[in-house]
């Protein structure tokens, strides 16, 4: 049994995977089937995955809404605090127009002081004003205001969100000045953080360009962070033309 969980955990990976580069109608279509296994797959833990997968992945209106409605609700079991607290951010992003409300309520829920801070550092990055989006990531560019590194990585991924592309491929190029410095004044772990949270929500072609040339105009990069550069970017399209 532990072996037919695990094959099928693998299978809902790949699953949110194709779906993730699906565009159009087939896009939305996979979505709606995520939603009806995650709904009815008989392996708890695949239903969990799934779910999980969907708070990121959900473009489709009806799939949209079904996850407001658990959220709002807080009516799954199967999602933790910092489910809920993911799936309120992303809601925020889908619903520019309730984002107040839904991060009002959802920082309402929260009994930890810690858990109040962090929220109130990620969840700038929901709001759907383009001039405080930029500042918000010119802010990050500085070492002071990476303090928190996790909480940096998730804001800076809200920024890069694929539903703020093409706008979002502005950061690209100072995201990836700044990668030296990162490696100089963090964590070990931290540059390969940082430059996936920048880079994984990009498809675009504009995008795959913009590394292209930072790497083209920087020869001698080290090696180390230029295979992190080139492990994050494998996602875009036709990859092989950055190498």
């Amino acid at each position: 049994m532990k072996r037919i969980a695990l094959i099928a955990s693998a299978a809902c990976g790949y699953l949110s995977s194709v779906c993730f580069e699906m565009d159009g109608t087939s896009r939305l279509s996979a979505e709606k089937q995520i939603w009806e296994i995650s709904q009815n797959h008989p392996i708890t833990s695949c239903r969990q995955q799934l779910l999980r997968s969907l708070i990121g992945l959900a473009t489709d209106s009806v799939v949209v809404d079904n996850l407001y409605n658990i959220w709002k609700d807080k009516s799954n079991k199967l999602l933790n605090e910092d489910d809920y607290m993911s799936l309120a951010y992303q809601l925020a992003l889908r619903k520019p127009l309730q984002y107040k409300d839904i991060l009002a309520l959802q920082r309402e829920r929260l009994t930890s002081a810690d858990r109040k801070r962090e929220f109130d550092f990620i969840s700038r990055g929901c709001t759907p004003d383009r001039n405080e989006q930029m500042n918000l990531f010119r802010s990050l560019l500085l070492k002071e205001n990476r303090a928190v590194e996790p909480w940096t990585q998730k804001l800076l991924a809200l920024l890069n969100s694929p539903l703020r592309e093409p706008f979002s491929n502005n950061y690209i190029t100072p995201g990836l000045e700044v990668l030296q410095e990162i490696q100089q004044t963090g964590d070990i772990f931290f540059p390969k953080g940082w430059v996936s949270s920048l880079l994984s929500g990009h498809r675009s072609k504009e995008a795959k360009n913009l590394v292209s040339e930072f790497l083209k105009k920087n020869p001698e990069y080290p090696i180390a962070l230029k295979n992190k550069i080139l492990q994050a970017a494998f996602i875009l399209h036709n990859i092989n033309a950055v190498k």
